[in-house]
């Protein structure tokens, strides 16, 4: 489990990952996005920790987590900041429908990397509370998509 470990730009990577690169993802699709005819409008879908993060509480002190950084300060940073974004791009964008979802448990190789005395009781977890990663995509995309 990692510290702020900055990328060549000075952000953390963790969160480089988790929101940077969601919202830099939806900016490149936008163009064809905004041209779609899909009924009801394109949907963008970030599938993080919407309606489960609490708010980074160090925004306004410390808004890129360099000096409050820990593993939950993290995850509220790329949750928060993805809803932020995302509401943001939403008012830009009125043709696009924006969703920040959480899928709960998923059994995939998330928590692999982890330090043995984690990982061991996390990846046991898994298959036991989670659900596969197709039974989750199926939910979050709805019966029509498959």
């Amino acid at each position: 489990v990692q510290s702020f470990t900055p990328t060549p730009e000075g952000n953390d990577q963790k969160i480089t990952l988790h929101y940077w690169s969601r919202t830099a993802m939806a900016l490149c699709l936008m163009p064809a996005l905004q041209k779609s005819a899909v009924p009801g409008g394109p949907v963008v879908l970030s599938v993080l920790s919407g309606g489960v993060h609490k708010p980074y509480a160090k925004f306004r002190t410390d808004p890129e987590l360099k000096d409050h950084y820990s593993i939950a300060n993290a995850a509220d940073f790329a949750g928060f900041y993805t809803d932020l974004g995302l509401d943001a791009l939403a008012h830009k964008y009125p043709a696009v429908n924006f969703v920040h979802a959480a899928p709960g448990v998923v059994n995939t190789n998330w928590g692999s990397e982890f330090p043995w005395y984690l990982r061991g009781p996390v990846r046991c977890m898994q298959p036991a509370i989670g659900k596969s990663a197709s039974v989750c995509a199926e939910f979050m995309l709805g019966p029509t998509v498959f």
